[in-house]
Order: structure tokens, then sequence, then C-alpha cells
């Protein structure tokens, strides 16, 4: 709901997105790319996501939002470096605006842990490229 609408619409999330995650393959040797697809309806988008991991690896994911609002959970949120990480895995990435709580209801209903990646507010492209730090290993 907080996500700035023309960023949908951006160069950066049309095709820059793609020379930016292979530019990152490059430099870390690694050869796999990420899968990146926009869909304008939450519910939809998990239930998407969910199902596509599924049937690809038989499996339910690990499935994290990265989120700094420690008071809507009542707890301290811990950082996503310090998680032990299973694959596969589903991250939900917000705008630099955050999440409401609404639709942070619906993902703690859907069994997503709250993680944060910094104490600071992120660009959202920041946040993904950082977010990807744990899978590295």
């Amino acid at each position: 709901q907080l996500a700035e609408k023309s960023y949908l619409l951006s160069d950066y999330v049309k095709t820059e997105w793609r020379q930016t995650a292979i530019d990152g393959a490059e430099q870390s040797g690694n050869t796999s790319l990420l899968e990146f697809e926009v869909i304008r309806d939450l519910t939809s988008a998990i239930q998407k996501a969910e199902a596509d991991i599924l049937d690809k690896y038989h499996a339910a994911p690990s499935k994290f939002i990265l989120d700094n609002k420690t008071e809507f959970y009542k707890k301290d949120v811990s950082f996503l470096q310090n998680e032990s990480i299973k694959m596969p895995s589903v991250v939900a990435i917000g705008s630099e605006r955050g999440w409401i709580d609404e639709e942070r209801d619906v993902f703690t209903k859907r069994g997503f842990v709250p993680k944060k990646i910094s104490s600071r507010i992120l660009r959202t492209e920041t946040a993904f490229i950082t977010s990807l730090f744990p899978f590295l290993n």
C-alpha cells in the first residue's frame, strides 16, 4: 500500500534489475539467477510464491518478511543475517516506506517470520541485494 506506484513502471523494474542480478552473479562466481515477477496483489503474490516453490522443490519454503517495526510484533525483530537459512525460501521486501499493519498481519498469518537486514531504512533495490547475502553460503 505504501509503495510508490510509479516504481513498478520504472526502467529498473522493467529491465535493469536483470543486469544487476547478472553483475552480482558474475562477481560472486555463481551462475544461477533469481526469478523476478511483479504481482500487484499481496495475497496472490504470496500464494503464487508458495505454489511455485512447492511445484519446483516439493517442499514448503522458509518465509521471511523484512521489517523493522518491532512494536507490531511485540518483540525485537532479529537480523536475517543471523538466521540459519533453509532452502527454498521466500523473502518479502517492502518499499522504503515499509508495510502497513494489515500487510504485516497477512504475512504473519501465512507463517512469515519478521526479520531485518539493517537498523536503517534502505532503498528497495539495496534491500533486495542485501537480503541475498545469507543465501550465498
